[in-house]
Parts: C-alpha cells; sequence; structure tokens
C-alpha cells in the first residue's frame, strides 16, 4: 500500500478538474491522516466485530440516524444491520447467523417502510438450497425473515428493494423461470410475486441491480445481454403487470458501456447510469438515456481519473454523484460528480487509510453526500464517510 506520505504528494495532480483532501474520524489514533480543507470524513471504521465489507447500499435514513448493511462479520462472521449516528457512533442491530433460520451475507442496502428497515441477503435462508431471504429489522434489534427464495422464484438477491405503494420490488441475480434472475414484488406479509424472470433469450440476464420507480414504471439494468455469451448488459423498462422492454443494449465496443451492475438515477426526465466495462479505455462509463432509449455516453472512465463503476448514481443540485471501485492514483476508487452536459470532477481519491473500494450508491442527507467503502479504513475492514459535495 502506498503510505501517506507519498499520497499526499500526489494528491491534488488528478485530471477530470479535482482536488481531493481527507479528515479521517473515528480512526485509531496512529491512522490519522490530515490533509487541509478538508471536505472529506471518515465517519466509521468497521472492526469486524461490528460488521465488516458493507456493500453495494445505499445507507437510508430513518429517525436522523443512518442505517445500512455489511456482508461480513457480526458475532457469526455473516454481515450485519447497523445503526450509524452522524457522529460516529455505530449500534449493530443484528447480526446474521445463516442457516435455516436466518440469512447470510446481505448485499445490498436497506429500504425504509412504516418504520422498519427491509433488505436482502445474498445466502442462507431455510428454502432450497439457501438460496437468500429478504428480511425485516426494527430499529430496536429485532429481525424477522418475511421470505426464504427457493430458487423457482429467484434466488441470490444483491440490490436494494424499492419500496412502492407499501410493497417491496427487488430483484434476484439468479434462477428463477429461465435460471437468469427475476425481478418481484413482495409484501411485508411474505406474500412473492414473480413479475418477470430474466433468461438471455428474452430480455437480459443476471439483474444485479435492484429496480427503480420513474414515472409509475419499472427501469433497472441487467449485467448481461439478451444472448448466451452476450457481456453487453441492457436497460429495461417495464409496467407492473406488463413485460420488460429493451430501452438500450449495450454495444461492449469502445464507443459505449458494457455490464452495470448500479440502479439508475433520474434527473430532469433523464435516466443516468454507469457500467463496469467499455468506453474508450474499457473502464467503463457514464450514461444517459431517455424513456424512449436514446442513449449518450457522457464520459468514459480512466485509470488515472477513476475505473469501474458498480454503484449507482444520486442526483443532487442538478448534478450527479458515485463511486468507482477502481481508478485514482492509489487504484483504490474515486468519488465523482458529472453535470448533465458530461463535465467530470473528481471530488475524492480513496488512498487506503480513508477507505478502498467505492462501491456503494451515496445518499444525500443534511446536505452532505454519505457511503461506504468496501474495504480499507483503520481496521481494513471498510468505512462509512462523508463528504460534502
Amino acid at each position: 500500500m502506498r503510505s501517506p506520505i507519498i499520497a499526499l504528494a500526489v494528491f491534488g495532480l488528478v485530471a477530470c478538474a479535482g482536488q481531493t483532501s481527507v479528515t479521517p474520524r473515528g480512526m485509531d489514533a496512529q491512522a490519522q491522516v490530515v490533509h487541509p480543507a478538508s471536505n472529506y470524513h471518515v465517519v466509521y471504521n468497521f472492526k469486524g466485530s461490528d460488521g465488516s465489507q458493507p456493500g453495494h447500499g445505499p445507507l437510508v435514513v430513518l429517525g436522523q440516524k443512518l442505517y445500512g448493511t455489511t456482508h461480513y462479520g457480526g458475532a457469526h462472521g455473516r454481515g450485519t444491520v447497523f445503526e450509524l449516528a452522524a457522529d460516529g457512533s455505530e449500534r449493530v442491530l443484528h447480526s446474521f447467523a445463516g442457516g435455516k433460520g436466518d440469512g447470510s451475507n446481505p448485499r445490498a442496502g436497506l429500504a425504509v417502510l412504516d418504520g422498519a428497515l427491509y433488505g436482502t441477503t445474498e445466502n442462507a435462508g431455510s428454502a432450497g438450497s439457501g438460496y437468500g431471504t429478504a428480511f425485516e429489522v426494527t430499529t430496536d434489534g429485532k429481525e424477522r425473515v418475511i421470505y426464504n427464495f427457493d430458487g423457482y422464484n429467484g434466488a441470490y438477491p444483491f440490490g436494494a428493494l424499492f419500496v412502492d405503494a407499501g410493497v417491496l420490488y427487488g430483484t434476484t441475480r439468479n434462477y428463477g423461470k429461465e435460471f437468469d434472475g427475476t425481478l418481484f414484488a413482495l409484501t411485508t406479509g411474505g406474500q412473492l410475486k414473480v413479475l418477470f424472470a430474466f433468461g438471455r433469450k428474452g430480455a437480459g440476464a443476471n439483474p444485479y441491480a435492484g429496480p427503480q420507480f420513474f414515472g409509475g414504471k419499472i427501469y433497472g439494468t441487467t449485467l448481461f445481454g439478451p444472448a448466451d455469451e452476450d457481456l453487453s448488459g441492457l436497460v429495461y423498462q417495464q409496467t407492473v403487470n406488463g413485460r420488460p422492454r429493451w430501452l438500450h443494449k449495450f454495444a461492449l465496443k469502445p464507443g459505449d458501456g458494457a455490464m452495470p451492475q448500479g440502479r439508475l438515477a433520474m434527473l430532469d426526465g433523464i435516466l443516468y447510469g454507469t457500467t463496469d466495462k467499455g468506453g474508450a479505455k474499457n473502464e467503463g462509463t457514464i450514461y444517459k438515456l431517455t424513456t424512449e432509449g436514446d442513449e449518450t455516453v457522457l464520459h468514459s472512465f480512466e485509470r488515472a481519473t477513476g475505473s469501474g463503476s458498480v454503484a449507482g448514481l444520486v442526483a443532487y443540485q442538478g448534478a450527479l454523484y458515485g463511486e468507482t471501485v477502481r481508478g485514482g492514483h492509489s487504484d483504490f476508487g474515486v468519488i465523482f460528480k458529472i453535470t448533465p452536459g458530461g463535465t467530470c470532477h473528481v471530488l475524492h481519491e480513496f488512498y487506503g487509510p480513508d477507505g478502498h473500494g467505492g462501491t456503494s450508491e451515496l445518499t444525500v442527507w443534511n446536505g452532505k453526500l454519505y457511503g461506504t467503502t468496501f474495504e480499507g479504513g483503520a481496521h481494513q475492514k471498510g468505512t462509512v464517510f462523508e463528504i460534502t459535495p
């Protein structure tokens, strides 16, 4: 890992019109690194017993506190649901136990419905071979498994749930009728309806991203395309009772992106998203897309200024914000801002002690952006951070 002294020397050399500075909070004294005029702060460093490696997010706000999940760590090493105050004090609400009585290893963040928190685990549960669960957690730490995926209705949920009219909507990345994932609706009482079964010969395969609702329609992405060995992916649109139609199939060539994994955002009636691959350098892209399917690549990532965005974007004050899992001078990822016109600014480069691997969709709270890194921090277990845009 590059030392803090070397990292300090290279900051400020970021292309894409950015500058970076860090003042980590919640670190051990010997791990603190201070950069002048900082607008980035590590709010919390995971230790392992309290959670490890937070996933794709996003963090959610409930009662003036943040809530999220970690993929590993906790009392059983199988992930946690955690609560975090703005001052950096953390509380584990639930440690997943796995097995038939509980889920294991949540990948995505949470959704809020009627004062409770809802999410999914990628593994374990009582049905099938441990294909994952959907769960409810209250703010006093009471957890309830509301659904066990069995393979027939999908398996291994990966993306975040979305709430609309009191119903939870989500995706599984595998299995279902066509074996390539499902789009489902789920009540808090545990009634699940498969809205669509993805298949490469149908409408794309393996939806890693959760769905979003815009204008009464569901929008999402699939990691792979509609044909066998098609590694491009696509964006789909669907009504609750309808069948998806392709809005855009990625071309897997320098003029387009490939393999989208993050949720879509909308700004002024236009969809925005990211891809992990494709673009001019095959380091991924940021794109915009009309609801009629006209796509424009706004930015092609380069290793020096961010590479491989697997997280969704968030719209705030007329711009869009996100993270990359790689790139920057330490190759540990960056936080970026992009305008609808395609002007990209690197706001922060991760270098290890402040986090490593930006995989989470960001959350706006009290005029700041909050997110997580999958690794890095004082204990190499990941972080929660805030940044003033």
